[in-house]
């Protein structure tokens, strides 16, 4: 069984009194000690009795442990323990099986986001990781699979835009829109953000002083500009996006929308909501009613489009009349 964090700091402690050459620590000895450490310098209610140290001990020493070498000796003076080899120490020692298992869980589950900028600086960190495991990760069965799309072609700009943000730097861009003419733009880089397997940059546009919301795989150029970066301390992403679908802000202004599913689509609404203010306002054995608040957007749109006829808009009666703000 994985040790907990109170075992950990009492081998710690205990692999730093052995690890003493010249000192002949009792059992009581090392008792009083790990004691004192607890309550003095980690603020615990009570000490630790001689038999935990002794099943602390015992534990260390196993297969299961440490293999320490601790060697237990009769003197005048009582039992003292000490390792017989001077250079060991349980910071040096391999991981047990149950340890490198986990590790390799979350070595599997970092490897399928090493297209992130965040991640790839890690990889021979993760390299080195896998190195000290009992098995190499390659021949492990992933447990978690998250939905991501390394190839997706915007994700070539992702490690040079997250430098940009994190250094707070002006970026000059060029941008091709579907179906548009391509333009130049000025911004101050604030979020990095993935939506339905795209990624969008938003940031502070110098010409018109909005948020500017640009999509990674329609960026042609990125350059860096000299000039200074322009902060929004009121650009708050969960506020940002809180009453949107998606990554497209259209307004500020929420409305009302009910729609009504058929009896085959509810029970998937009920469990999957679409949004966080999502309410159920009726239900029987003909249909559901939700209600949500919502700012309309393309993303709100193309959602309900999806459902196909297994859902009717019962408000806005307009909602796939009316054109929305570019």
């Amino acid at each position: 069984m994985p040790a907990n964090k109170s075992a950990l700091i009492r081998y710690k402690i205990l692999d730093e009194c052995l690890r003493q050459s010249g000192h002949d620590w009792t059992l009581e000895q090392l008792t009083d000690h790990v004691s004192d450490y607890l309550v003095n310098e980690l603020g615990y209610s009570k000490g630790i009795s001689k038999s935990s140290i002794e099943k602390d001990l015992r534990h260390m020493k196993s297969s299961e442990g440490y293999l320490a070498p601790i060697e237990n000796e009769k003197t005048p003076n009582g039992h003292i323990y000490y390792y017989s080899d001077s250079r060991f120490s349980i910071s040096n020692s391999p991981l047990d099986r149950d340890d490198a298992g986990k590790l390799k869980e979350v070595i599997q589950l970092l490897k399928q986001f090493e297209h992130l900028p965040q991640l790839q600086d890690m990889e021979e960190i993760v390299l080195k990781l896998e190195s000290k495991t009992v098995i190499n990760c390659n021949t492990v069965r992933p447990l978690i699979q998250f939905e991501t799309n390394n190839l997706a072609e915007g994700n070539r700009h992702l490690r040079e835009l997250y430098k940009h943000l994190s250094k707070k730097s002006v970026i000059k861009i060029e941008y091709k829109p579907f179906g548009k003419e391509a333009f130049t733009c000025l911004i101050s880089p604030y979020l990095l953000k993935e939506y339905n397997n795209r990624w969008f940059l938003f940031g502070k546009n110098h010409q018109t002083d909005y948020i500017q919301n640009l999509a990674l795989d329609r960026i042609e150029h990125i350059e860096k500009e000299s000039v200074p970066f322009i902060d929004d301390l009121d650009f708050n992403p969960e506020e940002y996006f809180k009453d949107v679908i998606g990554v497209s802000v259209t307004g500020n202004q929420t409305e009302k929308i009910l729609l009504r599913f058929n009896p085959e689509q509810a029970n998937y609404v009920k469990t999957k909501q679409i949004h966080h203010s999502q309410v159920i306002t009726k239900e029987n054995l003909k249909y559901l009613e939700i209600q949500l608040f919502l700012i309309v957007n393309y993303e709100l749109k193309k959602l309900i489009w999806s459902f196909g006829d297994s859902v009717n808009v019962i408000e806005p009666v307009d909602l796939f009349t009316r054109q929305l703000r570019k």
